[in-house]
């Protein structure tokens, strides 16, 4: 029998795709994960600050019993135009309340690292990221024997925006 991993989200990312800036057009996103707790005991999920402002989720801190799922609501606000957006955000899975502290305790419990994998753009409708290299539409690899690999180099153009 295949054990289930001890906490997993129903989504692998969030991909926001557009959030435009321009006129009365939506400024922010938001979109919904679940993430379920397939241990026997209950645990504490607290996610770590995240600095840049352009993603959030909330709740920040949340306590999900054995084997339930937590909704987690992610946001994401752009602040300029014409940017891609990505950031992994980090959460530590705590399966007791280590908050509390007590003098008698020896050893530290570490949490279960997770992480979120968050992706945006902000380019405006009709306009599109400019690539700052050039990859040829053709490449044309040298021919081969049925079973061995064959390999081939080609150039990268840098354009200079």
């Amino acid at each position: 029998m295949v054990r289930p991993p001890p906490t997993s989200f129903s989504d692998v990312y969030l991909n926001f795709e557009s959030v435009q800036l321009d006129g009365n057009a939506e400024r922010s996103k938001t979109l919904v994960t679940s993430l379920t707790n397939h241990m026997m005991e209950d645990v504490i999920v607290e996610w770590c600050h995240d600095d840049t402002g352009v993603f959030s989720i909330t709740p920040k801190s949340v306590k999900i019993t054995a084997n339930d799922s937590q909704l987690f609501e992610c946001k994401f606000t752009p602040p300029d135009n014409d940017q891609f957006y990505q950031e992994i955000l980090s959460a530590g899975v705590y399966w007791v309340d280590t908050r509390k502290s007590d003098e008698t305790d020896l050893y530290a419990t570490v949490p279960i690292p997770i992480r979120l994998r968050l992706l945006g753009y902000s380019f405006p409708t009709g306009r599109r990221w400019i690539p700052h290299i050039v990859i040829p539409d053709t490449v044309i690899l040298p021919p081969c024997l049925i079973g061995f690999a064959t390999h081939t180099t080609f150039q990268l153009k840098i354009k200079g925006y």
